[in-house]
């Protein structure tokens, strides 16, 4: 059961962020505070890792999709530094 709501609020999470990337969140200059910052990942034009400036937390954009990044065990990483 547990396994099953994490589940639904990771997808959740996922398609709340492939929908801010659609709308053109992650790649649009705009006024204001900033929201993400981009990480930077060494020789790859694919892989994209936002962290939000605001919780800490990290997220992974492929093309077009958007995900949490996850931990070893499995738990959203937050907080942690860049």
């Amino acid at each position: 059961m547990l396994k099953g709501s994490l589940a639904m609020m990771l997808a959740s999470i996922a398609l709340m962020f492939s929908m801010l990337y659609v709308a053109g969140v992650f790649d649009s200059p705009r006024k204001g505070p900033k929201v993400f910052e981009e990480l930077k990942v060494k020789n790859d034009d694919w892989v994209h890792i936002y962290r939000d400036v605001e919780t800490g937390c990290q997220y992974i954009r492929v093309r077009d999709g958007v995900t949490p990044r996850l931990t070893a065990d499995g738990k959203v990483m937050c907080g942690l530094s860049k």
